[in-house]
């Protein structure tokens, strides 16, 4: 190495320390504080980068800049769909550079899947907070998945009304070990059902969390008073069928990101059967002014789409590095 090199000490902050420094709380409040104070910068925020590898692999770019927290972050996700067969390795990757944006220095790297997992899990709770009946008592999910558990986590925060749960995915047995876990991690009654329409009907609350190509769940299957959140991405990906999509009441992370990469909302509006201004509204609005929304006595079904962007992983990131030296700190 030359001498006018030195190696970086910079933190690498890994799955488990990000799990142990973000409760799921925590991050929910974090997305309130994001949703609360950023809304002017959205439109400053650069536009995400999808690089395919092949049809199997994929990995996105994703810049932010907060102001507010003084901090700047590039995010890499990956998604390498062999990898487990090909080379016993997770299908998902990545890091998140977390660094200062007043002096460019580089505060850590963090597990980006698990950041990913807690932070969209948070917002699609923030937004259910908002849009679902206070008396919801069922959820649904389509999905078994690690983002299918920060959802029901999530969800199960901020409506402490739920009692139980059922889980459907294509694969039996991740069903079953979704059921089990999540059943010990929540206190939860949750059960593994062999059919998607078992686990749509009667629920109050169904979460989607897919990376399907075709849609995994029908209108005519929902209950009039569900609320669904729903955060499959990818314009080439539609979890969602075209008549859910278009009879919901349907709300967005944000307009723009959902507008360029959601395939299910981007079909909708191909087939001349939707338009954008059929968005409700972004989740900013929503936080803003909680009154936007309000559930009448006649049946309404409100869909929340989400596709992420990498401000989520900012406030997110923030949270867990302060945890992080802040207890090291206390510690010393």
């Amino acid at each position: 190495m030359p001498d006018n090199v030195r190696p970086m000490n910079v933190p690498i902050i890994s799955a488990d320390q990000v799990q142990s420094n973000l409760m799921m709380e925590e991050c929910i409040e974090a997305m309130q504080e994001l949703y609360t104070n950023e809304g002017s910068s959205m439109s400053k925020q650069p536009r995400r980068i999808v690089t395919a590898i092949d049809s199997d692999s994929v990995v996105l770019t994703m810049p932010a800049f907060s102001r507010n927290l003084g901090l700047f972050a590039v995010k890499i996700v990956t998604e390498f769909k062999k990898n487990p067969e090909k080379y016993s390795l997770p299908i998902q990757g990545g890091l998140t550079v977390l660094m200062n944006s007043k002096n460019s220095e580089i505060l850590a790297m963090l597990d980006s899947p698990a950041i990913t997992a807690i932070r969209t899990g948070a917002v699609a709770g923030l937004a259910t907070k908002i849009l679902s009946r206070a008396n919801s008592r069922s959820i649904g999910s389509i999905g078994s998945g690690q983002q299918a558990k920060t959802m029901l986590e999530a969800v199960c925060s901020v409506r402490r009304s739920i009692k139980s749960a059922k889980v459907y995915s294509r694969n039996q047995d991740n069903s079953k070990r979704f059921a089990s876990e999540m059943e010990k991690k929540l206190g939860l009654s949750i059960e593994a059902v062999p059919d998607r329409k078992l686990a749509t009907k009667d629920a109050d609350i169904l979460n989607v969390a897919t990376n399907s190509a075709s849609p995994v769940i029908s209108w005519e299957d929902i209950m009039p008073d569900t609320h669904i959140n729903s955060v499959g991405t990818l314009p080439d990906r539609r979890e969602l069928d075209l008549e859910t999509v278009i009879r919901s009441q349907l709300y967005v992370d944000t307009k723009e990101g959902v507008l360029s990469e959601a395939g299910d909302v981007l079909y909708a509006i191909n087939s001349g059967r939707m338009e954008a201004t059929s968005i409700k509204g972004d989740l900013f609005e929503l936080v803003a002014d909680p009154g936007k929304f309000s559930r009448t006595n006649e049946p309404q079904v409100t869909l929340f789409k989400s596709v992420g962007f990498a401000l989520q992983d900012i406030y997110a990131g923030a949270h867990v590095y302060r945890n992080i030296f802040r207890r090291k700190s206390d510690n010393s």
